[in-house]
C-alpha cells in the first residue's frame, strides 16, 4: 500500500521574493530563460505523466535518495539512477549507499526503479591535482579573503568538494540518455537533480540560476529543446522550495531508512557525527526536523563505549569488595 503524500507549494511571487535575498541568484538571467523556453515550447518545466522515463541523479545523500523517493512515491515515474563516482575519500560509502537504495527502491517499485548506472569522473585535471597536493592551501591570500567575504566553500586538496560539478551533471545526465536510447530506443528528456533550496546559498553552481542555465545549454548542445533540467526541491514551475529539514519530513512519512544515506567528508566504519560540517548540518536538520535520527555515528559509538566501560569498571570495583550487583 502505497503512502499517500501532499507537498506544500508557495506562490511564484513568493519564490521570486526568496531568490531576491540571495547572493548567487540573478533574476535577469532566469527571467531571460524562462521567457525563450516559453516562447520556444511553450512551458518551463512540466512534471512528466506518470510511468515516463527520467533520470535520476543520485550521490547516497539525504537529498538526492528523498528526491529519488518522490519522484516514485508521488509522481510514479520510472527512474534511471545516476551515480557521479568523484575519486574522492568518501565516493565508496556514498556509492555504497546509493547501490543499497538502487535494491530497496526495486523490490519496492520493481516496475519504476532500475539498477544503478555508475560514472567515473575526477572534475579536476590530474596536473592540477598533483600541482597542489603538497600544499595545505593553494589559495593566493587575496583570493580567500574573496572567498570569505563572498561566502563560497573553499576546494580541498582531495577534491572532496568541486563547485562546478552541479552544473556539469546535467551533462553526464545527457550521455547516460544517449547511451539509453543507443541500446535499448530509451528517448529521455527529463532529468532531476538533488540540490536543495539551501545549496545554492553556499555554492553559485547549486543555485537556481545555475540550474535554469544548464537546462539551457543541454538543450543547446544537443539540440534538442524537449530537454528539462530540474531540483526537485527547488523548482518554481512546481511551487516548491524545501530545505533539508522539510525533506527529512517527507522521507521520514514515507518510511525511507534515511539512516542508510551517506552524508560525511570522512570514509570510516560510521559517519563522524561531529567532525565535519556534513554531519553537524545532518543533526541538526533531523533536530529541526523534529525526527527521529536512527543514523549510526562514530561520536555515539565513542560516548556508548565510555559509558560501558565506566560500568565495566564500577563492576570490577564492587566484585572485588564481595558486594552483590
Amino acid at each position: 500500500m502505497r503512502t499517500t503524500i501532499t507537498l506544500p507549494t508557495i506562490s511564484k511571487k513568493t519564490f521570486t521574493d526568496k531568490l531576491e535575498q540571495r547572493p548567487f541568484e540573478d533574476l535577469e538571467n532566469i527571467k531571460v530563460i524562462e521567457n525563450f523556453f516559453k516562447k520556444k515550447r511553450g512551458y518551463v518545466f512540466r512534471m512528466p505523466k506518470p510511468g515516463t522515463s527520467v533520470i535520476v541523479l543520485v550521490s547516497g545523500g539525504l537529498d538526492s535518495i528523498i528526491t529519488w523517493g518522490i519522484l516514485l512515491e508521488k509522481y510514479h515515474l520510472e527512474t534511471y539512477p545516476l551515480f557521479i563516482h568523484r575519486g574522492t575519500k568518501r565516493s565508496k560509502k556514498e556509492e555504497a549507499a546509493a547501490l543499497f537504495f538502487a535494491e530497496y527502491y526495486a523490490k519496492k517499485y520493481p516496475k519504476l526503479s532500475h539498477p544503478l548506472m555508475k560514472f567515473s569522473t575526477k572534475p579536476s585535471p590530474t596536473e592540477i591535482v598533483d600541482a597542489i597536493k603538497d600544499y595545505k592551501n593553494y589559495f593566493h591570500p587575496q583570493r580567500l579573503l574573496e572567498l570569505i567575504k563572498s561566502g563560497q566553500t573553499m576546494i580541498s586538496n582531495s577534491t572532496d568538494s568541486y563547485p562546478l560539478l552541479p552544473f556539469f551533471n546535467c551533462f553526464y545526465c545527457l550521455s547516460y540518455s544517449d547511451y539509453l536510447y543507443d541500446r535499448y530506443l530509451k528517448r529521455i528528456t527529463t532529468f532531476f537533480t538533488g540540490i536543495m533550496a539551501g545549496d545554492g546559498t553556499v555554492v553559485p553552481s547549486q543555485s537556481f540560476t545555475s540550474v535554469r542555465n544548464a537546462m539551457l545549454a543541454a538543450c543547446s548542445a544537443a539540440a534538442n529543446y524537449k530537454i528539462q533540467y530540474s531540483a526537485l526541491a527547488i523548482e518554481k514551475e512546481l511551487g516548491f522550495w524545501f530545505e533539508k529539514s522539510d525533506y527529512i519530513k517527507i522521507g521520514s512519512k514515507l518510511k525511507i531508512p534515511l539512516e542508510k544515506t551517506w552524508s560525511c567528508y570522512q570514509a570510516g566504519k560510521y559517519q563522524c557525527g561531529d567532525q565535519c560540517l556534513a554531519c553537524q548540518s545532518r543533526r541538526f536538520e533531523f533536530a529541526k526536523a523534529r525526527a527521529k535520527d536512527k543514523t549510526i555515528y562514530s561520536s555515539n559509538q565513542k560516548t556508548v563505549s565510555w559509558y560501558l566501560q565506566r560500568i565495566q569498571k564500577k563492576a570490577m570495583l564492587l566484585l572485588t569488595k564481595g558486594l552483590k550487583l
